[in-house]
């Protein structure tokens, strides 16, 4: 290969990667450093069903990023309006703050890197929401690890990224659909 296509081809690649620096540098301005959701795991549940979240991390950035493996209660906050359009409250005990966590609780994820965990939101075992009207319920989430000073020990290197983080309001049907029911207020 002669000089001149050499020169060529590394302008070219050079070329991309500073498109794919800017892009991936210009989405995790307009999302932050992770995206969460938090999806039911299906549109309708029959009444008495568990309720499951499908709940998601992916690293936005181009750094490795600590965070929570999503398998316990903490970190996430749950809003969640039943056909009615009123906030159905939370039963059983709330998150945990001030207590020496588990490392093995926590994962870095790798630019790009996503992780996801199940997570039981109607009441069971005395914890959850009670789920028991027929028709549609809105859920909104947010993630978040608190003061990143507290994780910097078992998180090394990895960013800590400040939070919260939150989901999009999504839905979900409880025996039917009422399409003309709204409850996104």
């Amino acid at each position: 290969m002669n000089r001149y296509r050499q020169i060529i081809l590394v302008s070219s690649v050079l070329a991309v990667f500073s498109f794919w620096t800017q892009v991936s540098a210009s989405q995790e301005k307009k999302e932050g450093p992770l995206r969460f959701r938090a999806l039911p795991k299906k549109a309708l549940f029959k009444r008495g069903e568990d309720v499951i979240l499908l709940l998601s991390l992916t690293n936005n950035s181009n750094e490795p990023i600590f965070v929570s493996r999503l398998n316990t209660g903490e970190f996430v906050d749950i809003e969640l309006k039943g056909p009615n359009g009123d906030e159905v409250p939370w039963q059983g005990r709330r998150k945990i703050d001030n207590k020496e966590y588990d490392p093995a609780d926590f994962v870095v994820l790798k630019p790009g890197q996503k992780i996801t965990a199940n997570r039981i939101v109607s009441l069971k075992d005395g914890e959850g929401f009670l789920v028991k009207q027929a028709g549609r319920y809105s859920v909104k989430a947010q993630y978040s690890l608190g003061p990143p000073d507290y994780f910097a020990p078992i998180a090394r290197s990895a960013r800590i990224p400040p939070g919260p983080f939150p989901s999009a309001r999504s839905s979900f049907c409880v025996e039917t659909c009422n399409p003309s029911a709204d409850t996104t207020r």
